[in-house]
């Protein structure tokens, strides 16, 4: 292989692996994504069932 063929191959190589990389920074933003839309739904539910307790014990609401 020529030194030319060996650069030509490691330019390849090497925007295969950005690509890659990028694919999978894509993928863990849109995971990260979702559980902090799991996680605000999650203290959401909490703080309504903070309300019921509240309400079930006679205490007053809390703002």
């Amino acid at each position: 292989m020529s030194d030319g063929e060996q650069r030509e191959t490691f330019r390849i190589d090497v925007g295969a692996y950005a690509r890659e990389l990028e694919k999978q920074r894509n993928d863990l933003l849109h995971e990260a994504t979702q559980l902090r839309v799991a996680v605000d739904q999650l203290l959401g539910e909490r703080e309504e069932l903070r309300r019921q307790l509240a309400e079930v014990k006679g205490e007053p609401a809390a703002a």
